[in-house]
């Protein structure tokens, strides 16, 4: 009798989660009752990914490796297909057909398609259980008509590194059950934005959105909050990426108020407005928040409203700029992470004083001469420096042990630095 029949889930996962895709799907093979046991584990079936990759030459198809894909009883769920060849799109298609018809997500990088309507044909064939997909980098030359599906099932879509007019937004028009959708580009100007804007109006599931600075400064503030059409969506998750140059400056304050009391995951890779700074720190809900370049703010009168629910905070150097933040720390009483690029040791100082939930701090890099106070963070459990300088290792090697700070114990500690 197999072993694996009275096995806990919990105890195989222990037993199997250090094995490659390869290794697993080999297990599959073994009998009926390995192949049930692995199917019943979410976390084994997660790292069972099919994944194509540079296949340019017939030397890719290992025999061992493509009979067990054939020999396996277990219907695939995760498929990757990275920098493959035009020519071998069909091939990979006829090796599943018969095996599909439990894709959940499916994964495309680095693609070079024809038109759009290649690139449609091609998701459908797993679109019957598709709940995830993900396009990165991919390429077509044209965008062409071609019925519209509408990916019933599908909840997650993530079109990334769009760096060109042409992309494949346009494929998912039809599509209104949504709860993650991120869409960034490396261009500053995207001529097929309506799609987009389309996918953003009619789900009103999303929860979950990452977008370009750019293409929120083109979409949400031109198209929908100018034009007074309804936010149909409540977010948790609002995610801003690639800073924009470009002028005017963006202003948040419309959408965050259509978001207010929903959000409690917030990351900005710039500020511009320091309203915008303002109404952030009066969302009830916020729990994570990332802020990238807010380089512009140094108020002497700034004042934020305290805000209990922030637990995780990241942002740039402020160094120069402690009266912005004396405020924001005086506004995170309750922050248990924190994430800077570097502190002073006046700022370090007030910190420890102030933040008393605080337990995990990372920072970029630290001056050695800011390390002098024996009474920095007591209640510290973990700290790390991303860089340590010679300047920095000398100065903690020479701090006698019981006259060190807990800061210290903690840097040395995280980078494998043995106590003297």
């Amino acid at each position: 009798m197999d072993f694996v029949n009275n096995l806990p889930v919990e105890l195989g996962e222990s037993i199997f989660q250090h094995l490659t895709f390869e290794k697993l799907l080999e297990c599959t093979l073994v009998s009926k009752s390995w192949n049930t046991f692995i199917g019943k584990s979410s976390k084994l079936m997660k790292k069972i990914i099919y994944r194509f990759y540079q296949l340019n030459d017939r030397r890719f198809y290992k025999k061992e490796y493509k009979d067990a894909f054939y020999k396996s009883q277990r219907m695939y769920q995760h498929i990757e297909i990275i920098k493959v060849s035009q020519n071998y799109i069909e091939e990979i298609l006829d090796m599943f057909r018969g095996k599909i018809g439990n894709v959940k997500t499916l994964k495309l990088k680095e693609l070079h398609f024809n038109n759009t309507k290649d690139v449609a044909d091609f998701i459908e064939y797993f679109e019957p259980t598709i709940e995830e997909i993900e396009l990165d980098r991919i390429l077509v030359n044209s965008i062409d008509e071609y019925e519209r599906h509408k990916f019933e099932r599908l909840k997650v879509l993530r079109i990334l590194n769009i760096d060109c007019d042409i992309n494949c937004s346009s494929i998912f028009v039809m599509c209104s059950n949504l709860i993650e959708l991120r869409v960034t580009t490396t261009s500053f100007t995207i001529k097929y934005k309506r799609p987009i804007l389309v996918m953003l109006e009619q789900n009103e599931k999303l929860k979950t959105l990452e977008l370009s600075l750019p293409l929120y400064h083109m979409i949400l503030t031109n198209e929908i909050l100018e034009e007074n059409d309804e936010v149909v969506f409540k977010l948790n998750t609002f995610i801003g990426t690639n800073r924009y140059t470009a002028w005017p400056l963006i202003d948040y304050d419309d959408f965050f108020m259509t978001q207010l009391n929903s959000l409690e995951k917030l990351s900005l890779a710039e500020v511009n407005h320091l309203k915008n700074i303002e109404i952030i720190f009066k969302m009830p809900k916020l729990k994570e928040l990332h802020l990238g370049n807010v380089e512009k703010f140094n108020m002497m009168n700034l004042t934020l409203t305290v805000n209990k629910s922030i637990e995780k905070i990241s942002f740039m150097d402020m160094n120069n700029r402690h009266n912005t933040m004396y405020a924001i720390v005086c506004a995170i009483p309750n922050v248990k992470e924190m994430k800077i690029y570097s502190l002073t040791q006046y700022m370090m100082e007030f910190m420890s004083k102030t933040l008393k939930c605080l337990r995990n701090l990372k920072m970029r890099t630290i001056d050695a001469q800011d390390l002098t106070d024996p009474n920095l963070f007591p209640q510290l459990e973990m700290c790390s420096v991303e860089v340590v300088n010679s300047d920095l290792d000398d100065h903690m090697w020479s701090i006698p042990v019981e006259n060190s700070s807990k800061l210290v114990q903690l840097i040395l500690a995280s980078n494998y630095l043995i106590l003297h």
